[in-house]
């Protein structure tokens, strides 16, 4: 008797762990082939796209496009001229909607002088910061009337004028503006 509960016992331990091991193994396919893949589709992110933030440590959220400037006008003098520079695109709430409502915007700043590219790219999360802290203040009627959004593009110039030491911004353009 004593030897077939020993038996039963040992067996209940064995399917106790091997529903464990079978839970945390159907865990892991579940997110690995499941989930991930979702997310991914939703956010627009690739497998490539993926690997190259990876790769630089999470620094390049903003892909291929972000943070390079264009060919910079023709100028006079020392300075190169005007030049822009796309900023990644950033995921707000909206004020006073209780986290239900969120604006994805694209923003490309006109630059007076390329040596302004430099200190943009060192001031990331100030950067950053700036556009969660004045983007997020808006409500649903400002984001939607054109004067609100020139109101937006005005406060960003002159926010982003005070950060910057080396040049100043000269025009803020919305590359992509999608509320929900």
């Amino acid at each position: 008797m004593d030897k077939i509960l020993k038996s039963l016992l040992s067996m209940q331990t064995l399917m106790f762990a091997a529903s464990i091991i079978i839970a945390v193994g159907s865990s892991y396919v579940l997110v690995d082939r499941v989930l991930v893949p979702r997310v991914m589709s939703r956010y627009g992110i690739t497998e490539s796209s993926a690997a190259v933030r990876e790769a630089n440590g999470g620094r390049e959220e903003r892909g291929e496009k972000a943070g390079t400037p264009k060919k910079p006008r023709k100028g006079s003098g020392t300075k190169s001229g005007p030049v822009s520079y796309n900023l990644a695109p950033i995921v707000v709430n909206i004020h006073k909607t209780e986290g239900r409502r969120f604006l994805k915007t694209g923003i490309t700043l006109e630059l007076d002088d390329a040596a302004v590219l430099k200190e943009l790219e060192t001031a990331g999360p100030k950067v950053t910061n700036l556009l969660i802290e004045v983007l997020s203040a808006y409500g649903i009627d400002d984001l939607t009337e054109t004067s609100g959004k020139e109101r937006i593009r005005e406060e960003l110039k002159d926010r982003f004028n005070l950060l910057l030491e080396s040049g100043d911004v000269l025009a803020v353009y919305f590359t992509e503006f999608v509320m929900q």
